[in-house]
């Protein structure tokens, strides 16, 4: 740790709330400055330096409110810019944080206040590198930043994990956000083991986590900045009382609940009524690991998206149903008012209400027998019956109880009374039957899709029963496209309301002999075990058609989805569910590009599988040792340069003496689950070869693919980090090359493995690059340093379209400092038409055809 980030944390741990404001603004600054730039924490800091100027300026701290200013912004241009700070801007940034550090100092010798006892004041430890990465990682598809932590062990340490942010007024849109973005929580905590694993998993969620150690601290800073949430360890139990005032006056100044939760190890009454009038949202008891707690702060900080409340209002006098049902709708329920009681069946299971509001004296049928109706149907029993009467008789009020209704109100009603007794009654009612349903189920309780683990289990009996004799039967991989791209526009939670709608539209139109579920962030398995293919296909493409074809309301707004599907019958061969699913899966994304927007897996013919048989020898041959080749092709400067580049390809030569491509041996290696072997080998080689040239003196760069199977694996980026260390070989000597579509579906997963690789020197590219929101998306995403083109860019006679868009690729790049390659150009006129809109590298038979040295003359070599 730098000596000024030194002096940043130990002044913020005496300063006022202004002070400690100041001081943790200049500490972010000059840590990122030392450790990297991330617009997503540029935006956080923009706003964090607003609000010490507004904290400065009402206190009357000129000084400190002009430096505040001066930050935010020039932070804000940089912003507007869309590019990380360049050395002008970083050393301007850099010495406001130093003249914030002297400004917060003389404020705090200015206006001192009292120091809290935080054990030994002096002792400032730095843990191992990346000491975080023992902790779990960020659950599946969260997109986790790499964690800023500011090593200073024990009582009063900040650590923050800056999260992705909405950009300030201006600003272009950036990436989605994690679900902790915008959240920040105070952990008042003894830094014990489940509280340090606890800080670790919130932080990679994007939650900002400020860990403090006294109750005094806690009163301190929640009068200064309110968080989001209040975590109170079971050590400080006691000052419960004392924390529910300040955070009360939290609440009335900020307009929104500040959330409060408490962990116990063991509670009593007395505690739950100490916690209850403290204003404690959840009191956890006793723990059992850190993923219990993380799911109950997930609840209360981002709440389930839940369907509208649905009351049915059973009322024969219109004006008095019109009246409750507009009472309600405002309240944002669906309400039906149904005049007939006769018909209260039917409309019961087509509407599926959550509360049915009951007037007691109708024609025909009195509410009174309309219960006891309701009652007899065991799907009906659980439902909540409330009355809405002018009956004053309290005898009438109880024979209405005993009938099996739960609530009685005495006409005439307020409104606010209404709404709060229907509300109270569906949230509790919703909550049991959720406990209920959870308990012992396979099914997700808002979608009624199975969970996915449950689905794979399944998927592998169909297999099994396939290969056993039964030929009929597949699965369906369902994907909506673009999800990143509504993503961004709609907002996480806005784009899972959407998905979970989804979900329970395909659970109401699924055939009897179908199972669904939901895989991963936007896309849904179907499993069919008894249509043969042409049924198969039948089924995808009436799926496909009613998911695009519903309007799904977001905030009021319809919003349609655009789905591709890929199948893979059971009759191809494939030994088991996980070959299947990955076959479901290629096939879904050639699906992307066809009008039909359907693609089915078709296994290898025999012809075709004798040759398979002998390559897959071959594979695992070369895997051992014999038999791959790797050749090298130039990547050349437009401009001239010395850097000597070349594109990595992998050869297969078999026993026959016959040399195989990458693009024959890839598929068949994922298909036999040998893909990650083949990357290894591949990229060990690749270092090899970087090795020699290293300790000859020479300067190389080599560019080679890997699969984002490979990028899945959990060691894989250790090993890689190992490999490149025990070699001495500079991680910015490797490049490697993600496809376009791999780097969509798996968004998530390569994001992760390539800020991890980032932070060590490894720079990556990204192939088969063309325009498209999500494209452009996954070029703001990643933290990429070049793209290559794709094939139709590189073409001779381009459309003047086709130019004006590879004009506006290579300008959006430019400006984010990604450098573009044209790659397999093969004539003249196609590498003139790229040197004529900025780009910045060549790669193709024009240039030199790929060969098995690395000699080539990239000082002469200018277009």
């Amino acid at each position: 740790m730098s000596h000024v980030s030194s002096q940043v944390i130990s002044a913020a741990r005496t300063a006022p709330p202004l002070g400690r404001a100041s001081e943790a603004l200049a500490g972010r600054l000059l840590a990122m400055r030392a450790g990297g730039w991330d617009i997503n924490v540029l935006a956080r800091l923009h706003d964090d330096a607003g609000a010490v100027l507004a904290e400065a300026d009402r206190d009357g701290h000129e000084a400190l409110a002009t430096l505040a200013r001066q930050t935010r912004d020039l932070l804000a241009e940089v912003l507007q810019r869309t590019c990380l700070p360049d050395a002008p801007s970083a050393a301007a940034l850099a010495e406001l944080a130093l003249q914030l550090v002297d400004a917060s100092t003389a404020l705090t010798r200015s206006q001192p206040v009292a120091a809290f006892a935080r054990g030994n004041p002096g002792r400032a430890e730095t843990p191992p590198p990346e000491y975080w990465r023992r902790w779990p990682a960020a659950p599946p598809g969260a997109d986790a930043l790499p964690c800023v932590v500011l090593p200073v062990h024990g009582p009063g340490a900040v650590m923050t994990t800056p999260p992705i942010v909405d950009p300030p007024s201006g600003a272009p849109p950036r990436p989605a956000n994690p679900p902790g973005a915008h959240r920040r929580i105070y952990h008042l905590t003894d830094s014990g083991t489940l509280a340090c694993e606890l800080d670790q998993r919130l932080e990679a969620e994007g939650f900002e986590v400020e860990l403090l150690n006294t109750t005094d601290e806690l009163i301190e800073i929640l009068g200064a900045l309110p968080p989001d949430l209040v975590l109170v360890d079971n050590t400080f139990l006691d000052d419960l009382a004392r924390i529910g005032t300040p955070l009360q006056t939290a609440r009335q100044r900020s307009g929104t609940r500040l959330a409060l939760i408490a962990i116990a190890d063991a509670a009593n009454m007395p505690l739950r009524l100490t916690a209850h009038r403290a204003g404690a949202d959840l009191l956890i008891v006793n723990p059992q690991d850190v993923e219990t707690v993380l799911e109950q702060l997930r609840h209360v900080l981002i709440p389930p998206p839940e369907q509208p409340y649905r009351v049915l209002i059973v009322e024969d006098d219109r004006s008095q149903g019109v009246f409750a049902e507009s009472i309600l709708r405002n309240a944002g329920m669906e309400a039906r008012v149904v005049e007939d009681p006769l018909a209260v069946l039917d409309t019961l299971r087509e509407f599926k209400p959550d509360l049915i509001l009951m007037d007691l004296y109708m024609p025909l049928c009195d509410g009174i027998e309309l219960t006891a109706l309701i009652r007899e149907q065991p799907e009906l029993l659980s439902i909540p019956i409330v009355f809405l009467s002018g009956e004053g008789d309290p005898d009438v009020q109880f024979d209405v109880i005993d009938a099996g209704a739960d609530d009685f109100l005495a006409k005439p009603v307020r409104p606010r009374h209404l709404i709060a007794a229907v509300q109270n009654r569906i949230q509790r009612a919703r909550a049991q039957e959720s406990r209920r349903g959870t308990q012992h189920s396979d099914h997700d309780e808002r979608t009624g899709l199975l969970h996915r683990d449950a689905l794979m289990a399944h998927l592998q009996r169909a297999v099994q029963t396939s290969i056993a004799g039964n030929r009929r039967g597949g699965l369906l991989f369902l994907e909506v496209e673009g999800a990143a791209q509504l993503r961004e526009r709609l907002g996480l939670s806005a784009l899972e309301q959407a998905l979970t709608q989804a979900g329970q539209k395909l659970t109401a139109e699924l055939a009897p002999d179908c199972i669904g579920a939901r895989l991963g962030d936007a896309s849904f398995l179907v499993v069919n075990t008894r249509a043969d293919v042409p049924a198969l296909e039948a089924r995808a493409a009436g799926l496909r058609a009613l998911l695009m074809q519903q309007a799904f309301e977001i905030d009021g707004k319809p919003l349609r989805l655009r789905v591709s599907v890929g199948i893979c019958p059971f009759n191809a061969g494939l030994g088991n569910a996980g070959a299947v699913l990955n076959a479901a899966e290629r096939v879904c994304r050639d699906a992307r590009g066809r009008e039909r927007g359907i693609a089915r897996y078709e296994a290898p013919k025999r012809p075709e599988m004798l040759i398979e048989a002998g390559v897959e020898a071959s594979i695992r041959a070369a895997i051992a040792g014999q038999g791959f080749e790797l050749i090298y092709q130039p990547i050349v400067a437009v401009q001239g340069g010395e850097q000597a580049q070349f594109q990595v390809l992998l050869r297969l030569r078999d026993s026959a003496g016959k040399v195989h491509s990458a693009a024959e041996v890839v598929p068949l290696a994922e298909r036999l689950d040998l893909l990650v072997d083949v990357d290894r080998w591949v990229m060990g080689e690749a270092i090899a070869v970087l090795a020699r040239k290293h300790r000859e003196g020479g300067s190389l760069r080599l560019f080679l693919t890997q699969s984002t199977l490979t990028m899945a694996s959990t060691e894989q980026a250790q090993w890689l980090r190992t490999s490149l260390s025990e070699a001495g070989v500079p991680p910015e000597s490797l490049v490697v090359e993600i496809r376009l579509d791999d780097a969509i579906v798996h968004a998530a997963t390569v994001g992760e493995f390539c800020r991890d690789m980032v932070q060590h020197g490894v720079s990556f590219c990204l192939s088969q690059f063309e325009a498209g929101l999500e494209s452009a998306s996954l070029m703001g995403r990643l933290p990429l340093s070049f793209i290559k083109l794709a094939p139709r860019y590189q073409q001779a006679g381009a459309t003047q379209s086709v130019k004006d868009e590879l004009h506006e690729i290579i300008a959006d790049a430019h400006r984010r400092g990604i450098k573009v390659i044209g790659h397999r150009v093969e004539d003249p006129q196609a590498a003139a038409t790229l040197w004529m809109v900025g780009i910045d590298f060549l790669q193709g038979n024009l240039v030199q055809r790929a060969g098995d040295d690395l000699d080539f003359d990239f000082q002469s070599a200018v277009l």
